[in-house]
């Protein structure tokens, strides 16, 4: 039996390993991840993370959540007929955006305390 990376080599396959971008900062966060391959590491093609603060044009609702015993909770704002029209203030949240290989991205809110976040899926 042939050994693997041999018979990936026989394929053009030259690229055996993952990689991980980080970004300039103390903070060594990263930025782009890609799998192994020649598809992935050498076409440049992977996941990506970006890492901001809310503005007012992300108009995050305010949502007020009430308990409710063996059963769902219930809300005070609904997203398309709002209740209240409260938002969270520019650079009160951080903002995570994670693109999939395909540009699919997954938006996430976080206070900057130990609330729950909110994830927003395009």
């Amino acid at each position: 039996m042939r050994h693997r990376a041999g018979a990936l080599r026989l394929m053009g396959e030259t690229l055996f390993y993952s990689q991980t971008d980080f970004e300039p900062s103390p903070l060594n966060r990263p930025i782009k991840s890609y799998a192994a391959g020649n598809s992935w590491v050498g076409a440049g093609r992977g996941t990506e993370a970006k890492y901001w603060i809310n503005t007012l044009t992300d108009a995050v609702r305010i949502w007020t959540v009430t308990d409710v015993a063996n059963d769902f909770g219930t809300y005070t704002s609904n997203p398309i007929f709002p209740a209240t029209t409260a938002i969270y203030p520019a650079g009160e949240l951080y903002k995570n955006v994670t693109a999939d290989e395909t540009g699919n991205q997954v938006i996430e809110f976080n206070p900057h305390c130990s609330e729950f976040p909110l994830n927003v899926k395009f």
